[in-house]
């Protein structure tokens, strides 16, 4: 059975609470630390193709060493907790932050905030061959987990209610980077249609697919 705009408001009214205090969280994790906000951009890089569950756990087994440990002992580090892509991902890992390093001294918030709209802002992480690891997706998702708005997450989960919703005409994902956009711009055209805060409903159908929130 397809989900209705009656039972996606229904359950908005149930857990709005929750979700706000969730973006509240995501907003003050850009209070934190440049070396937070990396941890932020790693769990985003070990996420794609798995589980939030899975990266975040990962994550901290890892931040011992994550921010000096080479290729080779990355390699192991994630081998040892277990994470399925530990040879790949080490290298994006390593080979990111070597060229934040060199980009901006490490000064990835001062970064962030340099750029003029949210568009540049992302493609600096999305479609930017120093930054491994991250297309559109999970660059949306690293800035929204900062604190960032106006950015949808764009996985199988949401765009399979957003087909039910009628909000998209196919069950998939976009393929590149102009319909990830144009899917964006509906999934904005609608949470307006229906009075739901964009970035409210990003999280409000990961939830309503998976029954939890974690990041």
């Amino acid at each position: 059975m397809s989900l209705t705009i009656k039972e996606l408001r229904d359950t908005h009214l149930i857990i709005k609470g929750v979700i706000k205090k969730k973006l509240a969280e995501f907003e003050s994790n850009f209070d934190k630390s440049d070396e937070a906000v990396f941890l932020e951009l790693c769990f985003c890089i070990l996420a794609a193709g798995t589980s939030a569950a899975l990266a975040l756990n990962t994550v901290e087994q890892i931040k011992g060493v994550i921010f000096e440990a080479d290729a080779g002992k990355m390699r192991s580090a994630l081998k040892k907790s277990r994470y399925r892509f530990h040879n790949v991902r080490a290298d994006y890992i390593v080979s990111t932050r070597e060229y934040l390093n060199k980009d901006c001294g490490f000064r990835i918030k001062e970064k962030i905030m340099s750029f003029p709209d949210d568009i540049s802002r992302r493609e600096y992480f999305a479609g930017n061959k120093g930054i491994k690891g991250i297309a559109y997706k999970e660059g949306s998702h690293f800035l929204r987990n900062i604190g960032m708005k106006g950015y949808a997450i764009l996985d199988k989960h949401v765009i399979s209610l957003l087909y039910q919703l009628g909000v998209i005409k196919e069950d998939k994902r976009p393929a590149n980077r102009k319909s990830y956009l144009m899917i964006e711009e509906r999934m904005k055209r609608f949470a307006k249609k229906i009075d739901i805060d964009f970035d409210e409903l990003d999280l409000l159908l990961w939830y309503i697919k998976t029954g939890t929130i974690i990041k």
